[in-house]
């Protein structure tokens, strides 16, 4: 007995599923690529207490974003489109509840700027929101392609369809 609305024929097979493989490296390529254009601008801006900061807002963003990950994870290997979407609603609740947490924790015990703290945290979180969202898309289209009128494949349009 199935929990899904959908019928069976809607779940992807096997080699057309979300990968999660993909949403993992996407979304930690992601992290560290903007570890890297951040610690350029603390460079740049030469404020050397920004270090730390930077440092917590790293520590900060990577763990919500491994917590944001896992009930995407859950159901997007096997789950329909609306389980990979209501996943995806999930993670991204979870990981701005993990984040603001710890942020209000950082800010109610240590000794650090709380701005850039902020700042550097939520950059993580739109680096982290952005990757996913590209996996996902990529996968659920991959998996479910919608059938254009007029054309011989899904997402493939005729030649002749667009005269």
């Amino acid at each position: 007995m199935s929990l899904s609305t959908e019928p069976a024929s809607v779940i992807a097979p096997p080699e057309q599923r979300v990968g999660t493989g993909a949403l993992l490296g996407w979304t930690y390529g992601a992290l560290s690529l903007t570890a890297g254009v951040l610690a350029l601008v603390v460079w740049v801006a030469g404020q050397p207490q920004w270090w730390t900061c930077l440092t917590v807002a790293t520590a900060i963003g990577f763990a919500a974003a491994t917590l944001g990950l896992f009930p995407i994870i859950l159901v997007a290997a096997r789950g329909t489109p609306s389980q990979i979407s209501f996943g995806f609603l999930a993670g991204t609740i979870l990981r701005v509840m993990a984040a603001m947490a710890m942020l209000l924790l950082v800010a109610r015990f240590a000794e650090i700027p709380r701005k850039p703290t902020a700042f550097f945290t939520v950059a993580y979180y739109f680096a982290a929101l952005a990757a996913e969202v590209l996996v996902l898309v990529a996968g659920l289209r991959r998996s479910f392609p919608i059938r254009v009128p007029g054309t011989t494949a899904p997402g493939k349009v005729s030649p002749g369809s667009l005269t």
